[in-house]
């Protein structure tokens, strides 16, 4: 029978330095070549789904949480912030001094204390050394180098699927308060941001949904879909598929409501469970 498998990116198909492993690209050519379908399940939008994981080749995408969908080549489906929601948020970060960047089809454009907050979060507790510095700073050096200083561009704020903030000392629970009825906020996506730090989506739009359109479209059943992931909100992908599996460095919550746990990300935990499970 025909699996559907659905590979989050950060963490699950690449590490921190966003490569995916050679045993993971082979895995997932060798599953489609044996009749498979492989979509990218993802919080990331377009502009930061490389060209280096594209051309892995899939079947499709979700992306920018869930927000944003294709099936070979075609978007299906794409969702957008409200623009008022928007521009409330980056009131916000502009007072608090957060920083954050916007996601859309087109690119990411970041605000006046995107990349300092990013950089100074990463070096948050590290040796103060060059080396340790330009070592640190250099593996997110692909991610900074796609962000757009907003001030130079003319946004179009009704085209924004999410917005990602980096922060460490603004409470998340009063962005919560404050704007819980309007996004989908979820909680420290990515640790090295701060503890305070997140993301905010289009409201009622997470994996979970998102996955399930696709086996709509589809016409697959739940079943025969497996999800492989690591993060929080891998959760929501989780209670979407037949099979939940979690890596090795994942968050304990995660592993939790996992059906099974591989091995990390840069221990060929992806390959080992696509063997595992006779996917390959």
């Amino acid at each position: 029978m025909k699996k559907v498998i659905f590979i989050d990116i950060d963490g699950t198909l690449v590490g921190f330095d966003s490569k995916a492993p050679q045993s993971a690209i082979d895995a997932i050519r060798q599953t489609r070549k044996n009749g498979n379908l492989v979509f990218i399940c993802t919080g990331r939008s377009n502009p930061e789904i490389l060209p280096s994981i594209r051309d892995i080749g899939f079947d499709g995408i979700i992306g920018a949480g869930g927000a944003y969908i294709e099936i070979d080549n075609q978007v299906v489906k794409h969702e957008t912030l409200p623009e008022s929601t928007v521009r409330e948020l980056l009131e916000l970060f502009r007072e608090e001094k957060i920083g954050c960047y916007l996601e859309t089809n087109n690119g990411l454009f970041s605000n006046d204390y995107c990349i300092s907050s990013i950089h100074d979060n990463l070096l948050a507790g590290l040796p103060d050394t060059p080396e340790v510095k330009e070592k640190t700073l250099s593996q997110v050096e692909w991610f900074t180098s796609l962000l757009k200083d907003m001030r130079n561009h003319e946004l179009e704020y009704n085209q924004i699927n999410k917005i990602c903030f980096i922060n460490k000392n603004y409470p998340f629970e009063s962005i919560e308060r404050d704007f819980g009825e309007k996004v989908e906020l979820h909680h420290s996506t990515i640790p090295q941001y701060g503890q305070n730090s997140g993301e905010a989506g289009v409201k009622n739009q997470d994996k979970y949904a998102a996955i399930n359109f696709v086996l709509d479209y589809l016409d697959l059943d739940k079943t025969d879909s497996i999800g492989l992931g690591d993060g929080d909100n891998d959760i929501a992908m989780f209670s979407a598929v037949g099979l939940g599996i979690a890596m090795a460095n994942g968050t304990d919550k995660l592993k939790a409501v996992a059906d099974d746990v591989t091995a990390a990300v840069d221990e060929d935990g992806l390959a080992k469970a696509f063997n595992k499970y006779e996917l390959i």
